[in-house]
């Protein structure tokens, strides 16, 4: 039935947004490793992208250190 069978599709994509996660959800965030990144984007000449993420890394670099003030 086609009916049976939209609703059990429906249930299947439902998101649970109160599942438990197995870790914190703080130690799934991903940050730019910007010591591995800046010089991968010089070999590859990335000029305007290097120049964003050199900005990109100093203000990350600027805003740790407030932080730890």
């Amino acid at each position: 039935n086609a009916r049976e069978q939209i609703l059990q599709n429906r249930k299947m994509v439902d998101l649970d947004c109160h599942l438990e996660l197995p870790v914190p959800i703080e130690d799934l965030r991903i940050e730019p490793d910007y010591p591995a990144l800046i010089p991968a984007l010089e070999k590859c000449e990335f000029k305007s992208l290097l120049q964003e993420v050199r900005e990109e890394a100093a203000r990350a670099g600027t805003a740790a250190q407030g932080s730890l003030l």
